[in-house]
């Protein structure tokens, strides 16, 4: 079974949600503009290709559209 088809947990929802709002201070974007979706949507199909990490996924988020 791929990530896609597994539900999301409360914890990494919450954890990707963290990387989000990191990032979005680091850029000084707003988390509800375009380019916040845009980085969201990016950071939750990195987590379904298998990078689960805070880590990784700040790695990921940082490197995004840079």
């Amino acid at each position: 079974m791929s990530l896609y088809e597994e539900p999301i947990s409360g914890e990494s929802v919450v954890m990707m949600r963290n990387v989000l709002a990191d990032e979005c201070k680091y850029r000084s974007i707003h988390r509800d503009g375009v380019e916040a979706m845009d980085l969201a949507l990016a950071i939750v199909r990195a987590y379904q290709s298998g990078i689960v990490s805070n880590r990784e996924l700040s790695v990921v988020a940082r490197k995004w559209m840079h």
